[in-house]
């Protein structure tokens, strides 16, 4: 659970492209350190699974969002930059 809030700020497809050796690292160096074996794809799962249980916890911010930021807007937000939601908002 830990590993996923260290590592889920990262842009995705950063993330997506390098998650494999950022795993591998904290595995070696978990061990290293006095840390049992880990395995990668078992370590992958768990990593995936905390991000879902993230997931699932945000859709009760929707509202939230919706409050900020018009659900008709919605559909000509084209990325996380637009100002529209980039921006505080409220002073969020």
């Amino acid at each position: 659970w830990k590993l996923w809030w260290w590592l889920y700020g990262c842009e995705f497809d950063y993330l997506h492209e390098h998650i494999d050796g950022m795993l591998e690292c904290f595995i070696k160096v978990y061990q290293e350190n006095g840390g049992s074996a880990l395995e990668l794809e078992e370590l992958k799962w768990q990593f995936t699974l905390s991000a879902l249980a993230q997931g699932v916890g945000l859709l009760g911010a929707v509202p939230q969002i919706y409050a900020m930021c018009p659900k008709k807007e919605w559909p000509t937000i084209v990325d996380r930059r637009d100002p529209r939601i980039a921006e505080n908002i409220n002073g969020k």
